[in-house]
């Protein structure tokens, strides 16, 4: 049972079995208020496949990655002109910092030509919401209002082979319960979150399976 499934059934067996009526006006704000707690800020997920996410994913023999600018994946394809480039240049200069891979390149960039003998992975996407909401609402106000959004859905492929190798999908919501903390929340920090946790991820998958690969073939000797 989830933490959502379980809040609900607390507050079911709470409601029903007080007979006092402050007692239960309390037992539903806390519930409420923990249901808020759970969904505020989002998450940024680590690398699927077919929807699971994949526990130690094989990028060791990928020394170069082109992170293309993202797609308009809103619904009122409204998305501002700057932000496609903004959080794909946050990404590169966050998987540039792992120094994992040889080469972080943009599409405009890079040229197959110069890298025929490379394995190349490409990051692509869509952001799929983007509101920068409303810092005064969020202050003052809370409980949904004002919020900032940041939603997106990442690709990861093999360029020359054109295989899929695997998705990240970022779900960015602003503290739902409001105050400073929430007013304090915008897109660009959650560009920032999640470019962090897509190069830890693409860091993981290298250095990870590289450790187990070693240590195996010094099992071997």
């Amino acid at each position: 049972m989830n933490k959502l499934s379980r809040l609900v059934t607390c507050l079911s067996i709470l409601l029903v079995s007080s007979r006092n009526s402050i007692v239960k006006v309390l037992s539903a704000f806390f519930v409420v208020t923990m249901l808020l707690t759970i969904s505020a800020c989002g998450t940024t997920s680590g690398i699927k496949q077919q929807g699971e996410v994949v526990e130690e994913i094989d990028l060791t023999k990928y020394d170069v990655i082109v992170i293309k600018s993202f797609d308009d994946g809103t619904k009122k394809n409204n998305l501002p002109t700057y932000a496609s480039d903004n959080f794909s240049d946050r990404i590169s200069s966050a998987v540039r910092g792992k120094g994992v891979f040889k080469h972080v390149l943009s599409e405009e960039d890079f040229n197959p030509t110069d890298h025929e003998t490379s394995h190349v992975i490409a990051l692509q996407g869509a952001i799929t919401r983007y509101e920068e909401g409303n810092a005064a609402l969020k202050f003052m106000i809370g409980f949904g209002a004002g919020s900032t959004y940041f939603d997106a859905n990442i690709e990861l492929f093999d360029i020359l082979e054109g295989t899929s190798l695997g998705q990240i999908h970022v779900d960015k919501n602003s503290w739902a319960l409001g105050g400073g903390l929430a007013a304090g929340q915008t897109v660009d920090q959650f560009m920032n979150e999640a470019a962090e946790k897509i190069a830890t991820e693409l860091s993981d998958a290298k250095k990870v399976v590289a450790a187990a690969v070693k240590l195996d073939a010094q099992l071997q000797e």
